[in-house]
């Protein structure tokens, strides 16, 4: 389906959508000759399914949905990376700085390496060599590493992320000055949603992220303050950096609630997993559940946030559903169910 006023397909299957043209208000509706495969995005895809009745029933039933899937799951299990800042001014030292993060967390020390020996060797040139400007090459240089912090598990655990980038200056110190220092989630235990805010598909969906809410929130609080201390651990044993915020008096689970921030990664509203799962939008071959000739291939279907940035694994997402497709003798998106 397409971004016009009005859902897509009929009968539970891929047969095609409505679209708009330019934001006219004349509407054409496409047919397809063989099956959809849907990649509007984690936010976008549940919404097309649920205008297309293929949704949790009393979302379709409260905006004049013609149920024609009822998928419980559609729109659910939303979760996002999240992080919380510590912000540092840098006075000197930046090779003894990288070899203590290297070594946080009995980690391995890839990003502390890199630092010293790989792309954070621009960072020390950067430091030692004139000022440049921020829309300059100062814009495309920077170093970070992560090493995980050894709470919770291995899913929930927190990251250490550290930025030295001078487009991302904390605000008041020089452009040489400043450092960012991220603690944030691997795994999330808090779930958010998206549903629909009308039957039109011109308006955006409704997102309820539910960050840091219930008890889930409060243990993502606890992992991203088990980062933060470890953190200041480094910063205090160092006499070249000093830290700007938060105060060393701060109420940290106070901090991370009123700085947490994100990254973007939404996964997860098209859940994939096995057909029979009721938790399942599409099934391991990416296909709607109960659904004919209609897939979806993108990070809603990520049924588990990774350790990572999403962009890579939901193009590997795209990969490994041209790759079925590929395989799959063709299907008629008009054949009778």
């Amino acid at each position: 389906g397409g971004d016009g006023g009005g859902g897509g397909g009929g009968g539970g299957d891929g047969s095609g959508g409505e679209g708009g043209d330019g934001g006219r208000v004349h509407e054409r509706r496409l047919a397809a000759l063989v099956e959809v495969v849907l990649c509007a995005g984690t936010m976008r895809s549940p919404q097309l399914l649920m205008l297309s009745g293929i949704g949790p029933r009393e979302v379709l039933d409260q905006h004049k949905v013609p149920v024609v899937i009822e998928a419980p799951a559609v729109g659910q299990n939303m979760v996002n990376h999240l992080h919380v800042p510590i912000k540092v001014r840098y006075l000197g030292g930046m090779r003894q700085l990288c070899k203590k993060l290297a070594k946080l967390g009995g980690g391995s020390g890839g990003g502390g390496a890199e630092c010293i020996e790989g792309n954070g060797g621009s960072v020390l040139a950067h430091l030692s060599s004139s000022r440049r400007t921020k829309s300059g090459t100062a814009s495309g240089t920077g170093a970070s590493g992560t090493t995980a912090s050894g709470i919770g598990g291995p899913n929930t655990d927190a990251d250490l992320h550290w930025i030295y980038l001078p487009q991302n200056q904390p605000p008041g110190l020089e452009e040489d000055e400043g450092m960012l220092l991220l603690s944030q989630t691997s795994g999330v235990a808090t779930r958010g949603n998206v549903t629909l805010r009308s039957a039109n598909a011109r308006d955006d969906p409704v997102l309820h992220a539910n960050y840091l809410k219930g008890v889930d929130g409060t243990y993502d609080v606890s992992v991203i303050m088990e980062g933060l201390e470890r953190f200041q651990d480094v910063i205090s044993a160092s006499p070249h950096l000093e830290i700007i915020q938060p105060a060393p008096d701060a109420d940290l689970a106070y901090y991370v609630r009123r700085f947490a921030g994100t990254y973007n990664h939404h996964v997860g509203t098209c859940r994939m997993g096995d057909a029979s799962d009721a938790q399942s939008v599409v099934d391991r071959q990416l296909r709607v559940v109960g659904a004919h000739a209609l897939r979806v291939a993108d990070a809603s279907v990520i049924p588990e946030i990774p350790n990572a940035n999403t962009a890579a694994i939901a193009m590997m997402v795209g990969f490994h559903g041209a790759d079925i497709i590929m395989a799959t003798p063709p299907v008629t998106a008009c054949a009778t169910r």
